[in-house]
Protein backbone atom coordinates (compact mmCIF):
# COMPACT_ATOMS: atom_id res chain seq x y z
CA UNK A 1 0.00 0.00 0.00
CA UNK A 2 3.27 2.53 0.31
CA UNK A 3 4.15 3.06 -3.03
CA UNK A 4 7.58 4.76 -2.11
CA UNK A 5 9.46 5.93 0.80
CA UNK A 6 9.56 4.26 4.15
CA UNK A 7 6.90 7.14 6.05
CA UNK A 8 4.17 4.83 8.04
CA UNK A 9 1.01 5.91 5.90
CA UNK A 10 -0.99 5.44 10.20
CA UNK A 11 -0.27 5.37 13.49
CA UNK A 12 -2.31 4.73 16.60
CA UNK A 13 -1.09 4.95 20.44
CA UNK A 14 -3.29 3.13 22.47
CA UNK A 15 -3.95 3.51 26.47
CA UNK A 16 -6.63 1.53 28.15
CA UNK A 17 -6.91 0.96 31.81
CA UNK A 18 -9.88 -1.21 33.18
CA UNK A 19 -10.91 -2.27 36.86
CA UNK A 20 -12.58 -6.05 36.94
CA UNK A 21 -12.87 -6.64 33.42
CA UNK A 22 -14.37 -3.18 32.75
CA UNK A 23 -12.85 0.20 30.67
CA UNK A 24 -12.07 2.77 33.10
CA UNK A 25 -9.22 4.78 31.04
CA UNK A 26 -9.64 4.93 27.15
CA UNK A 27 -6.71 7.58 25.31
CA UNK A 28 -6.49 6.69 21.51
CA UNK A 29 -3.88 9.37 19.26
CA UNK A 30 -4.32 8.35 15.88
CA UNK A 31 -1.44 10.00 13.07
CA UNK A 32 -1.55 9.67 9.16
CA UNK A 33 -5.46 10.62 9.20
CA UNK A 34 -5.66 14.24 10.15
CA UNK A 35 -3.62 17.47 9.51
CA UNK A 36 -1.89 17.26 13.00
CA UNK A 37 -2.36 13.50 15.60
CA UNK A 38 -5.53 13.53 16.97
CA UNK A 39 -6.85 12.07 19.87
CA UNK A 40 -10.30 9.23 18.89
CA UNK A 41 -12.52 10.88 21.24
CA UNK A 42 -15.89 9.14 20.30
CA UNK A 43 -13.81 5.84 20.10
CA UNK A 44 -12.41 6.25 24.01
CA UNK A 45 -16.26 7.57 24.68
CA UNK A 46 -17.10 4.16 23.08
CA UNK A 47 -14.87 1.88 25.37
CA UNK A 48 -15.36 3.94 28.38
CA UNK A 49 -17.36 1.46 30.80
CA UNK A 50 -17.68 -0.88 29.09
CA UNK A 51 -16.36 -4.72 29.36
CA UNK A 52 -12.72 -5.27 28.16
CA UNK A 53 -14.42 -8.21 25.66
CA UNK A 54 -14.35 -8.56 22.53
CA UNK A 55 -17.50 -7.73 21.53
CA UNK A 56 -16.68 -4.20 23.05
CA UNK A 57 -13.75 -4.00 20.97
CA UNK A 58 -15.61 -4.60 17.71
CA UNK A 59 -17.61 -1.81 18.15
CA UNK A 60 -14.96 0.28 19.24
CA UNK A 61 -13.07 -0.84 15.58
CA UNK A 62 -16.15 0.54 13.78
CA UNK A 63 -16.29 3.34 15.67
CA UNK A 64 -12.62 4.33 15.00
CA UNK A 65 -12.96 3.61 11.39
CA UNK A 66 -15.90 5.73 11.15
CA UNK A 67 -14.72 9.01 13.09
CA UNK A 68 -12.19 10.26 10.25
CA UNK A 69 -11.92 10.81 6.79
CA UNK A 70 -8.63 10.86 6.03
CA UNK A 71 -7.21 11.92 2.43
CA UNK A 72 -5.87 9.66 -0.20
CA UNK A 73 -2.27 10.56 -0.91
CA UNK A 74 0.80 8.82 -2.29
CA UNK A 75 1.25 6.60 0.99
CA UNK A 76 -2.14 5.10 1.48
CA UNK A 77 -6.03 5.66 0.57
CA UNK A 78 -8.53 6.91 2.86
CA UNK A 79 -10.01 3.63 2.76
CA UNK A 80 -7.11 1.65 3.57
CA UNK A 81 -5.82 4.17 6.51
CA UNK A 82 -9.45 3.77 8.01
CA UNK A 83 -8.67 -0.35 7.96
CA UNK A 84 -5.54 -0.03 9.37
CA UNK A 85 -6.45 1.90 11.88
CA UNK A 86 -9.42 -0.60 13.21
CA UNK A 87 -6.61 -3.48 12.75
CA UNK A 88 -4.07 -1.68 15.38
CA UNK A 89 -6.64 -1.88 17.82
CA UNK A 90 -7.51 -5.33 16.84
CA UNK A 91 -3.58 -6.40 17.27
CA UNK A 92 -3.79 -4.48 20.89
CA UNK A 93 -6.63 -6.16 22.11
CA UNK A 94 -5.02 -9.73 20.75
CA UNK A 95 -1.78 -8.47 22.23
CA UNK A 96 -3.61 -7.69 26.00
CA UNK A 97 -5.18 -11.90 25.55
CA UNK A 98 -1.74 -12.72 25.27
CA UNK A 99 -2.37 -14.02 21.52
CA UNK A 100 0.08 -13.35 19.04
CA UNK A 101 -1.73 -11.71 15.93
CA UNK A 102 1.69 -12.53 13.83
CA UNK A 103 2.35 -15.81 12.32
CA UNK A 104 6.22 -15.30 12.01
CA UNK A 105 6.17 -18.18 10.52
CA UNK A 106 5.09 -16.56 7.24
CA UNK A 107 8.27 -14.15 7.49
CA UNK A 108 10.84 -15.78 4.76
CA UNK A 109 14.64 -15.36 6.79
CA UNK A 110 16.16 -18.73 6.51
CA UNK A 111 18.03 -17.38 3.35
CA UNK A 112 19.50 -14.55 5.53
CA UNK A 113 20.05 -17.27 8.56
CA UNK A 114 21.52 -19.48 6.13
CA UNK A 115 23.69 -16.42 4.61
CA UNK A 116 22.91 -17.12 0.98
CA UNK A 117 20.43 -14.27 0.55
CA UNK A 118 22.38 -12.32 -2.39
CA UNK A 119 22.92 -8.38 -1.56
CA UNK A 120 24.63 -5.81 -4.07
CA UNK A 121 28.24 -6.92 -2.84
CA UNK A 122 27.60 -10.69 -3.32
CA UNK A 123 26.48 -9.87 -6.92
CA UNK A 124 28.56 -12.01 -9.73
CA UNK A 125 30.78 -9.12 -11.06
CA UNK A 126 30.73 -8.58 -14.81
CA UNK A 127 33.94 -8.81 -16.57
CA UNK A 128 35.47 -5.95 -16.77
CA UNK A 129 34.26 -5.16 -13.59
CA UNK A 130 36.75 -1.57 -11.99
CA UNK A 131 36.19 -0.53 -8.09
CA UNK A 132 36.33 3.03 -7.32
CA UNK A 133 37.16 4.56 -3.52
CA UNK A 134 36.43 8.28 -2.19
CA UNK A 135 38.61 11.03 -2.15
CA UNK A 136 37.63 12.79 1.04
CA UNK A 137 38.12 16.03 2.28
CA UNK A 138 39.69 16.52 6.11
CA UNK A 139 38.98 19.88 6.85
CA UNK A 140 35.55 21.07 7.67
CA UNK A 141 35.34 24.22 6.12
CA UNK A 142 37.81 25.54 3.47
CA UNK A 143 38.81 26.41 -0.22
CA UNK A 144 39.44 23.72 -2.39
CA UNK A 145 42.83 25.07 -4.34
CA UNK A 146 43.68 21.97 -6.13
CA UNK A 147 43.88 18.39 -6.09
CA UNK A 148 47.53 16.77 -7.12
CA UNK A 149 46.24 12.88 -8.04
CA UNK A 150 49.98 12.23 -9.71
CA UNK A 151 51.11 9.78 -6.87
CA UNK A 152 48.15 8.38 -7.08
CA UNK A 153 47.85 7.35 -10.58
CA UNK A 154 51.00 5.90 -10.07
CA UNK A 155 50.09 3.16 -7.79
CA UNK A 156 49.25 -0.59 -9.13
CA UNK A 157 46.00 -1.25 -10.93
CA UNK A 158 44.58 2.53 -10.90
CA UNK A 159 42.71 3.16 -13.78
CA UNK A 160 41.78 6.65 -13.47
CA UNK A 161 40.49 9.42 -11.03
CA UNK A 162 37.36 11.18 -11.20
CA UNK A 163 36.54 14.61 -10.41
CA UNK A 164 34.30 17.21 -11.10
CA UNK A 165 35.25 17.91 -14.18
CA UNK A 166 33.93 14.31 -15.32
CA UNK A 167 30.59 15.26 -14.55
CA UNK A 168 28.51 14.89 -17.91
CA UNK A 169 25.30 16.76 -16.55
CA UNK A 170 24.41 18.41 -13.99
CA UNK A 171 27.31 19.06 -11.18
CA UNK A 172 24.40 19.91 -8.30
CA UNK A 173 22.76 16.62 -6.87
CA UNK A 174 19.00 16.50 -7.86
CA UNK A 175 17.29 16.63 -4.52
CA UNK A 176 14.77 19.22 -4.42
CA UNK A 177 17.12 22.14 -2.82
CA UNK A 178 19.56 21.92 -5.54
CA UNK A 179 22.39 23.14 -2.97
CA UNK A 180 24.75 19.68 -2.63
CA UNK A 181 27.59 19.24 -5.12
CA UNK A 182 28.04 16.10 -6.75
CA UNK A 183 31.60 16.17 -6.09
CA UNK A 184 33.29 19.47 -4.36
CA UNK A 185 34.64 21.90 -6.32
CA UNK A 186 35.41 25.71 -4.84
CA UNK A 187 35.05 24.79 -1.29
CA UNK A 188 34.66 21.89 1.23
CA UNK A 189 31.66 22.06 3.67
CA UNK A 190 32.35 19.04 5.84
CA UNK A 191 35.22 16.43 6.61
CA UNK A 192 34.37 13.44 4.30
CA UNK A 193 32.75 15.51 2.22
CA UNK A 194 33.38 13.56 -1.37
CA UNK A 195 36.21 15.50 -3.61
CA UNK A 196 36.34 12.68 -6.42
CA UNK A 197 37.28 9.02 -7.01
CA UNK A 198 40.08 6.76 -7.54
CA UNK A 199 39.00 3.63 -9.96
CA UNK A 200 41.01 0.65 -9.62
CA UNK A 201 41.61 -3.20 -11.06
CA UNK A 202 40.45 -3.68 -6.80
CA UNK A 203 38.90 -2.57 -4.12
CA UNK A 204 41.70 -2.30 -1.97
CA UNK A 205 43.61 -0.78 -4.63
CA UNK A 206 41.69 1.56 -4.96
CA UNK A 207 41.13 2.50 -1.30
CA UNK A 208 45.10 2.55 -0.94
CA UNK A 209 45.49 4.97 -4.18
CA UNK A 210 42.42 7.16 -2.58
CA UNK A 211 44.51 8.06 0.10
CA UNK A 212 47.36 9.17 -1.83
CA UNK A 213 45.46 12.35 -3.79
CA UNK A 214 46.68 15.30 -2.17
CA UNK A 215 43.84 18.13 -1.68
CA UNK A 216 44.97 21.38 -1.42
CA UNK A 217 42.50 23.25 1.23
CA UNK A 218 42.90 26.49 2.30
CA UNK A 219 40.88 26.04 5.90
CA UNK A 220 37.94 28.62 7.08
CA UNK A 221 36.11 29.36 9.79
CA UNK A 222 33.63 25.79 10.74
CA UNK A 223 30.39 25.80 12.59
CA UNK A 224 30.59 22.53 14.89
CA UNK A 225 27.73 22.86 16.48
CA UNK A 226 24.46 23.24 17.08
CA UNK A 227 24.84 26.76 19.54
CA UNK A 228 27.23 27.98 17.14
CA UNK A 229 25.01 27.81 14.03
CA UNK A 230 21.91 28.78 15.89
CA UNK A 231 24.09 32.21 17.02
CA UNK A 232 25.59 32.55 13.21
CA UNK A 233 21.88 31.93 12.47
CA UNK A 234 23.33 29.35 10.04
CA UNK A 235 20.26 27.14 8.87
CA UNK A 236 19.58 24.47 6.71
CA UNK A 237 16.21 25.37 6.43
CA UNK A 238 14.25 28.80 7.42
CA UNK A 239 13.00 28.46 10.75
CA UNK A 240 9.26 27.17 11.67
CA UNK A 241 7.37 29.04 14.10
CA UNK A 242 4.22 27.04 15.30
CA UNK A 243 2.11 28.91 17.56
CA UNK A 244 -1.39 28.01 19.05
CA UNK A 245 -2.65 30.54 21.89
CA UNK A 246 -0.59 33.36 24.34
CA UNK A 247 2.64 30.97 25.84
CA UNK A 248 3.79 34.18 27.52
CA UNK A 249 0.66 34.68 29.23
CA UNK A 250 0.03 31.09 29.87
CA UNK A 251 3.29 31.11 31.98
CA UNK A 252 2.55 33.78 33.76
CA UNK A 253 -0.79 32.56 34.83
CA UNK A 254 0.54 29.13 35.56
CA UNK A 255 1.13 28.00 39.33
CA UNK A 256 4.73 26.43 38.54
CA UNK A 257 7.10 27.00 35.68
CA UNK A 258 9.93 24.30 34.53
CA UNK A 259 13.03 25.48 32.59
CA UNK A 260 15.82 23.59 31.48
CA UNK A 261 17.81 22.62 28.75
CA UNK A 262 18.53 19.24 27.08
CA UNK A 263 20.88 18.05 24.35
CA UNK A 264 20.53 15.15 21.78
CA UNK A 265 23.59 13.76 20.05
CA UNK A 266 23.54 13.05 16.19
CA UNK A 267 22.43 9.64 15.57
CA UNK A 268 23.94 7.14 12.58
CA UNK A 269 22.00 4.99 10.65
CA UNK A 270 23.75 1.65 11.58
CA UNK A 271 22.62 -0.54 8.57
CA UNK A 272 24.46 -3.88 9.07
CA UNK A 273 25.08 -3.50 4.84
CA UNK A 274 27.12 -0.39 3.97
CA UNK A 275 25.84 2.35 1.23
CA UNK A 276 26.73 0.27 -2.37
CA UNK A 277 26.11 0.44 -5.93
CA UNK A 278 27.36 -1.34 -8.87
CA UNK A 279 26.48 0.72 -12.32
CA UNK A 280 26.25 -1.09 -15.60
CA UNK A 281 26.47 0.55 -18.81
CA UNK A 282 23.96 -0.78 -21.18
CA UNK A 283 23.58 -0.23 -25.09
CA UNK A 284 22.45 2.96 -26.49
CA UNK A 285 23.64 5.02 -23.51
CA UNK A 286 21.37 3.05 -20.99
CA UNK A 287 22.56 2.31 -17.64
CA UNK A 288 21.38 -0.41 -14.84
CA UNK A 289 22.21 0.50 -11.60
CA UNK A 290 22.30 -1.96 -8.79
CA UNK A 291 21.60 0.00 -5.59
CA UNK A 292 21.06 -1.12 -1.86
CA UNK A 293 18.53 1.94 -1.71
CA UNK A 294 15.22 2.77 -0.30
CA UNK A 295 13.95 4.78 -2.77
CA UNK A 296 14.94 3.47 -5.98
CA UNK A 297 12.66 6.18 -8.05
CA UNK A 298 14.89 8.69 -6.21
CA UNK A 299 18.19 6.82 -7.58
CA UNK A 300 17.02 6.76 -11.41
CA UNK A 301 16.18 10.44 -10.76
CA UNK A 302 19.55 11.28 -9.74
CA UNK A 303 21.78 9.13 -12.04
CA UNK A 304 19.75 10.67 -14.77
CA UNK A 305 19.94 14.12 -13.91
CA UNK A 306 23.81 13.71 -13.51
CA UNK A 307 24.84 11.78 -16.32
CA UNK A 308 22.36 14.24 -18.94
CA UNK A 309 20.02 11.58 -20.17
CA UNK A 310 16.10 10.76 -19.59
CA UNK A 311 15.38 8.94 -16.86
CA UNK A 312 13.75 5.88 -18.84
CA UNK A 313 17.78 5.30 -19.43
CA UNK A 314 18.15 4.61 -16.38
CA UNK A 315 16.51 0.95 -14.72
CA UNK A 316 16.98 1.19 -10.71
CA UNK A 317 17.16 -2.80 -9.47
CA UNK A 318 17.35 -2.97 -5.31
CA UNK A 319 16.89 -7.48 -4.53
CA UNK A 320 17.04 -6.46 -0.98
CA UNK A 321 18.84 -4.35 1.93
CA UNK A 322 20.82 -5.33 4.82
CA UNK A 323 19.09 -2.43 6.86
CA UNK A 324 18.18 1.71 5.99
CA UNK A 325 16.46 3.48 8.64
CA UNK A 326 15.83 6.67 6.51
CA UNK A 327 19.75 6.21 6.05
CA UNK A 328 19.75 4.65 2.23
CA UNK A 329 15.99 6.54 1.14
CA UNK A 330 18.37 9.56 -0.26
CA UNK A 331 21.91 8.89 0.07
CA UNK A 332 21.98 5.80 -1.80
CA UNK A 333 21.60 8.17 -4.68
CA UNK A 334 24.81 9.88 -4.21
CA UNK A 335 26.89 6.45 -4.24
CA UNK A 336 24.82 5.84 -7.45
CA UNK A 337 25.77 8.58 -8.99
CA UNK A 338 29.07 8.30 -8.27
CA UNK A 339 29.96 5.15 -9.72
CA UNK A 340 27.56 5.89 -12.41
CA UNK A 341 30.18 8.69 -13.51
CA UNK A 342 32.95 6.94 -13.38
CA UNK A 343 31.37 3.90 -15.16
CA UNK A 344 30.67 6.40 -18.27
CA UNK A 345 33.85 7.96 -18.12
CA UNK A 346 35.86 3.99 -18.44
CA UNK A 347 33.08 2.84 -20.33
CA UNK A 348 32.74 -0.38 -17.98
CA UNK A 349 31.17 -1.44 -15.01
CA UNK A 350 31.96 0.56 -11.87
CA UNK A 351 31.27 -0.86 -8.19
CA UNK A 352 31.08 1.45 -5.07
CA UNK A 353 31.24 -0.21 -1.58
CA UNK A 354 31.91 2.55 1.14
CA UNK A 355 34.49 0.98 3.90
CA UNK A 356 32.27 1.13 7.18
CA UNK A 357 34.86 3.94 8.57
CA UNK A 358 33.87 6.33 5.24
CA UNK A 359 30.53 5.34 5.56
CA UNK A 360 30.40 7.31 8.68
CA UNK A 361 32.28 10.18 7.41
CA UNK A 362 30.92 10.70 4.28
CA UNK A 363 26.83 9.81 5.26
CA UNK A 364 24.41 12.48 6.85
CA UNK A 365 22.85 11.67 10.21
CA UNK A 366 20.10 12.02 12.41
CA UNK A 367 20.46 15.58 13.11
CA UNK A 368 21.98 16.57 16.76
CA UNK A 369 19.06 19.05 18.88
CA UNK A 370 19.62 21.35 21.62
CA UNK A 371 16.18 21.89 23.49
CA UNK A 372 15.66 25.20 25.35
CA UNK A 373 11.82 25.11 27.52
CA UNK A 374 10.05 26.58 29.77
CA UNK A 375 6.73 24.88 30.75
CA UNK A 376 3.99 26.27 33.01
CA UNK A 377 1.66 23.47 34.78
CA UNK A 378 -0.15 23.35 37.40
CA UNK A 379 -0.97 21.60 40.88
CA UNK A 380 -2.20 17.82 38.80
CA UNK A 381 0.93 18.66 36.64
CA UNK A 382 -0.95 19.72 33.23
CA UNK A 383 0.87 21.64 31.39
CA UNK A 384 -0.98 25.17 30.64
CA UNK A 385 1.71 27.10 28.74
CA UNK A 386 4.86 25.94 26.79
CA UNK A 387 7.74 28.11 25.18
CA UNK A 388 10.07 26.09 23.29
CA UNK A 389 13.10 26.50 21.27
CA UNK A 390 14.25 23.44 19.35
Amino acid sequence: KRFDDDISAVCLAIHIQTHHGVVTHASLGAGGVAATPVRAVQTEAALLGQPWSAATVQSAIHALRAEFSPISDMRASSSYRREVLGNLLQRYWLESQGLQPINLQAFTLGAQVAGTAIYVDDMAEIRGTLFAAPILSTVAHGRLLGVDTAAALKMPGVRDVILAHDIPGDAMLGNAAHDEPVFAQATVQHVGQVIGLVVAESVMQARRAARQVVCRIEALPAILNVHEALRAESYVLPPVFVRRGDAAAALRRAAHTLKGTLEVGGQEHFYLEGQVAYVVPQEQNQWLVHSSTQHPGEVQHWVAHALGVDNHAVRVECRRMGGGFGGKETQAGNLAVWAAIAARKLKCPVKLRLAREDDFMITGKRHPFAYDYTAGFDDTGRISGLQLTM
